[in-house]
């Protein structure tokens, strides 16, 4: 048995040896097609990268307090169970938030849920005007820099 194996081992070292250098071989020719593929992807092109730019839309919400008294503004942001109130002072304009969409900017009705306007100065539960459901055309509509600016103007009338 043992001349057996020394005769297999005299008669197929070659062939490994043979076998293993052409495996050997293949393989950095392999590798060396992969990296000047790689190579050729960060060639400098004359036209220079893409630019993607994304079809988004901005909205700005005011509120334009044109009444003598001064104002908290409770807003429930649409598709959340989320509100936030911010003070608008008599006789000014206040920004209440802000919203983005994809395509066109998103109007009132889409942001806003519900807005309530309670009285500053007066610590009263029960606000002066509830607006239910937003409706887009009480809206003044006019263009930011780089955002759709949607004002709505409340008198002393609509707080009566």
């Amino acid at each position: 048995m043992a001349y057996f194996l020394f005769v297999y081992s005299k008669l197929f070292k070659p062939i490994l040896i043979i076998a293993n250098s052409i495996n050997m071989k293949s393989v950095k020719l392999l590798f060396l097609l992969v990296f000047v593929t790689s190579l050729v992807g960060c060639l400098d092109t004359t036209n220079g990268p893409e630019v993607i730019t994304e079809p988004s839309a901005r909205s700005n919400y005011y509120i334009v307090n044109q009444t003598e008294s001064d104002l908290n503004v409770t807003y429930e942001i649409a598709f959340q169970n989320m509100d936030s109130t911010v003070a608008v002072f008599a006789d000014s304009t206040t920004k209440i938030c802000e919203a983005g969409d994809i395509g066109s900017s998103p109007p009132p009705s889409s942001a806003l849920e519900k807005l309530s306007f309670f009285e500053m100065s007066n610590n009263n539960t029960s606000p002066l005007l509830t607006i239910q459901p937003i409706v887009d055309e009480n809206w003044g509509v006019s263009g930011e820099e780089d955002a759709t600016r949607f004002e709505l103007v409340i008198t002393t009338e609509d707080i009566k």
